[in-house]
């Protein structure tokens, strides 16, 4: 999983909110990556989301995004 299709999903939570995202069809490249953060945006809409929590979540996507992204120039 990439940094940047994170980064991409990020801003798409932020334009549609995470029940938006889970409709995607694929909303990472590649099944395993897709499933992981299907997953994430499960659990982070199993209660009662609202618009601030949606940008909580992108939030915490672009967190994971730099974290990878630092991982990978650090190899």
């Amino acid at each position: 999983m990439g940094a940047y299709p994170l980064s991409f999903l990020a801003r798409y939570v932020r334009a549609a909110g995470v029940r938006g995202a889970l409709e995607l069809p694929e909303p990472l490249i590649g099944a395993e990556p897709a499933e992981l953060v299907r997953g994430w945006m499960s659990a982070a809409v199993a209660a009662d989301s609202t618009p601030a929590d949606d940008d909580l979540f992108a939030q915490w996507l672009d967190a994971v995004a730099m974290f990878l992204a630092v991982r990978r120039n650090a190899s």
